[in-house]
Parts: structure tokens; sequence; C-alpha cells
């Protein structure tokens, strides 16, 4: 991952209306099949998802931990007053984390990986039976721009091949559904029109504070309606079983 993302992420993942509706969608999730334990954040970058949690609170759920690869992003959680530390070998092992998981999110991790498959079987290993794991990925090959190019992204993924990957790794998948419907045209759009050279610096583009409340708003209006029959991310909801 290039460093600049790890800066967008830390200036962004708190209070920008992608990553809050992003965040609201994962609570449910995870309050609807709920554990009690730690959860755990796979590639938790700075921190964001997993303050919301601490500032929120997730029903059942007594500690959390973060896991990345990039020393500075750790630190910067860190700071935040998020427990958090490197995953030294670039895939989880028990000697990361306190104890075996009993939750366990990874959000737009998969899709930088050349072996996502790779990377849930060994987070499968830290998982106590009946951990629950929530991923979400971008979606929709059609909508495949310059911005992943940009990102290091390998592939974008529809519901067959991320049922597939989670399936092989030994999860069994409970939910598969979309999310962001209506920016679907627009990244079309982006797609088809956006040359690379005339990227933003930004990831993602500055908004004022009434323009990000209100696609804050619409986005989690969207979100309540897990039957979208597109939409630019998926998410996925699994469970560890409790037999090897």
């Amino acid at each position: 991952m290039k460093r600049a993302h790890y800066d967008t992420l830390a200036a962004h993942d708190l209070n920008y209306w992608w990553f809050r509706t992003r965040h609201d969608v994962v609570l449910r999730m995870l309050a609807a099949r709920r554990r009690s334990g730690l959860l755990v954040d796979i590639g938790c970058g700075t921190g964001g998802f997993l303050r919301r949690c601490l500032d929120d609170g997730v029903r059942g759920v007594s500690q959390v931990h973060g896991l990345d690869v990039d020393a500075t992003s750790i630190a910067v959680a860190t700071e935040r007053g998020v427990p958090a530390s490197i995953m030294s070998g670039g895939e989880p092992t028990l000697t990361d984390i306190p104890v075996a998981a009993d939750a366990m999110t990874t959000l737009d991790v998969l899709e930088h990986l050349d072996d996502p498959v790779s990377m849930l079987q060994s987070m499968r290993a830290i998982a106590s039976p009946g951990c629950v794991l929530v991923a979400l990925v971008p979606a929709m090959k059609s909508l495949w721009s310059s911005w992943d190019d940009r990102l290091g992204h390998r592939r974008r993924y529809d519901r067959r091949m991320l049922q597939l990957q989670i399936s092989e790794a030994g999860w069994t998948v409970q939910q598969v559904r979309y999310l962001f419907p209506s920016m679907v045209i627009p990244g079309i759009l982006r797609a088809r029109l956006l040359r690379a050279d005339k990227l933003p610096t930004d990831e993602f583009p500055s908004v004022s504070g009434w323009v990000n409340r209100t696609l804050h708003a619409w986005t989690s209006m969207e979100a309540r309606f897990p039957g979208w029959p597109l939409g630019s991310s998926l998410a996925v909801v699994a469970t560890n079983p409790s037999h090897a």
C-alpha cells in the first residue's frame, strides 16, 4: 500500500461520509450476530473503524485489536487509543493477538492481495469456533478505473468470486450483499471518462460539511435495504465452523 493512502486514511476515516456509512453497516452486521470477546480488525490502517467501535460500543465485544503491516499506520492507531500491532509475517498469527478472535473484520483489504484465500485461512486459524467475520471489498469489474490502479487493487469482486474465496478458506458464508448502489453510475462515468493523469491528488475529494452529512444520510438510508442487485462495494458475513 502506498504511503499516501495511509495519510489519507488518517485524515478521513473518522468523519468522511463513505467511511461512516461502511462502519455503520459493519457495526449492524456484528450486532446482529453478537459474539462476546475480542474483535480483531485485519488491515486496520490508522484505526478509524476500531476507534468508532470504542466510541460507540459493540454489543458483546469486550476488547478490540487492530493488525496491519504498516508501522506508521499502527503508530497513528495507537495514538488514537486503539490497541494495534504489526503482522510481522504479512498474515496474522495467534502470537499477534491477546486471545483467539470471537469477531473479525477486514475492510477493503482482500482486493490488494495476490492470495486472498491464504489471508482468509490465516484469519480462520486465529478465530475461535463460531467467530463472526465481516469483510468489505470493491465490487463490479465494470467499475474498474485508474483509481483501482492507483490504490494497488488486484481485482474488483462479484458475488460468486467473494463467496468462493471465503468458502475455500473454510469459512461458512451467511450473507453477501451490495452497498452503495447510487455510486454505480458515477463509478461507470469515472471508469470511462477519467484519465489517470487527471486524477485529483486526494483519494477522497473534500466536501463541505452539509454535503458530507447529506451523502452520509443518503447512503445510510440505502444501506438499510439489503436486496440491491448491484453496488460499488460488497459486504459478506461468514462464520468459523465449530468443528475442525
